[in-house]
């Protein structure tokens, strides 16, 4: 599911350092890896946001850096903030207030190369995939005017984002 196939160069596994350039997506890098790595079931983004919009999408891309530079998807999800408390009840974000986002990726089975190294890769938008978020609480669909987020994702302290992964102890 994560491979549409939507244009000729997108099938299967592919190497995502061009995403990596776009200045809407942040990439954090884990450490080498001394051993191998199983992970298996669910991983979660848990991410602090400010934004300065009502609303506005987070989505996410669990990544494999293999030792040659290659930087592999393994698992993405994607979450829209106004239902980060209740799917029947949507509920603006304040901007320039943080907020925490848990973002579920899809079920995964992988095993991490000793040598190879973790990314999580952050943006806010994911078309064709997702319909693009007004950043308002209109609407996918509205014609009312649509705003640019300006997002920020914090770490540290109180706010400490952290990504969860189901690891299966060798």
């Amino acid at each position: 599911a994560n491979y549409w196939g939507m244009s000729p160069t997108c099938f299967g596994p592919h190497d995502q350092r061009l995403i990596m350039k776009r200045g809407d997506v942040l990439s954090y890098r884990g450490p080498k890896l001394g051993h191998p790595l199983t992970v298996i079931g669910q991983p979660v983004a848990n991410l602090w946001l400010a934004s300065d919009c009502e609303d506005t999408d987070l989505a996410v891309k669990l990544c494999v850096v293999e030792p040659g530079g290659r930087v592999v998807s393994v698992t993405n999800g994607a979450f829209r903030c106004r239902f980060r408390d209740s799917w029947s009840s949507p509920k603006p974000l304040q901007p320039g207030v943080a907020a925490l986002i848990r973002i579920p990726m899809a079920q995964t089975a992988c095993r991490f190369p000793a040598g190879s190294r973790m990314m999580l890769q952050i943006t806010s938008s994911c078309f064709p995939r997702i319909l693009p978020n007004p950043n308002t609480m209109e609407p996918t669909f509205s014609t009312a005017p649509h705003k640019t987020a300006r997002n920020t994702i914090l770490f540290g302290g109180a706010t400490a984002s952290a990504l969860e992964l189901p690891v299966m102890e060798p």
